[in-house]
């Protein structure tokens, strides 16, 4: 973030105006590991993994982009964890 003379703060008195720089996210590159598609998507990389598994670019038939994440096998086992979808999906305009 960097901040500009002038503009106001959030309580309305004057101060420094701060703007947000948009970040670009670079996808990383499929490892020997990954599966080359999941279900009707055919995944181009990885965004990242956290907890609960790792989310990867994928395009679908139409050439639509989504988001695919794929749940840690030992969580989409547990029932409780993982709502019995080892596999989630959200569509990313454009």
């Amino acid at each position: 973030m960097r901040g500009e003379a002038g503009g106001e703060a959030p309580d309305g008195s004057p101060g420094v105006r701060a703007s947000v720089e948009p970040t670009v996210r670079v996808l990383e590159p499929l490892s020997a590991h990954d599966p080359a598609g999941v279900g009707p998507y055919r995944l181009v990389g990885r965004l990242g993994t956290g907890g609960m598994g790792t989310v990867f670019a994928g395009l679908g038939r139409s050439g639509g982009r989504a988001a695919v994440k794929m749940i840690h096998p030992e969580l989409a086992a547990d029932r409780d964890s993982a709502p019995g979808l080892p596999v989630r999906s959200r569509y990313c305009g454009g």
